[in-house]
């Protein structure tokens, strides 16, 4: 399921942070938003390089919107 402006709203800070994954339709990389516990939330890219997992900041929501971290993400890929 693609992520959307509502979802990632209404994302809750916790005690730590966490993330939270986009499945992937292709399976070479994902789409995270990750949530602090001062209810900050950022973009991030999860892939795999050269056998070892990698993490690409995309930007800071709402500064950066969904749209424009799916197609930060989809440039990330190729």
């Amino acid at each position: 399921m693609r992520f959307t402006d509502k979802q990632i709203q209404n994302l809750k800070p916790r005690a730590s942070r966490y993330q939270v994954r986009e499945a992937s339709p292709h399976g070479f990389g994902t789409l995270a938003v990750r949530v602090s516990p001062n209810g900050g939330k950022s973009w991030a890219f999860l892939y795999t390089f050269d056998g070892r997992d990698r993490r690409m900041t995309l930007g800071r929501y709402p500064a950066v919107s969904v749209a424009e971290a799916h197609a930060a993400a989809g440039e990330a890929m190729r």
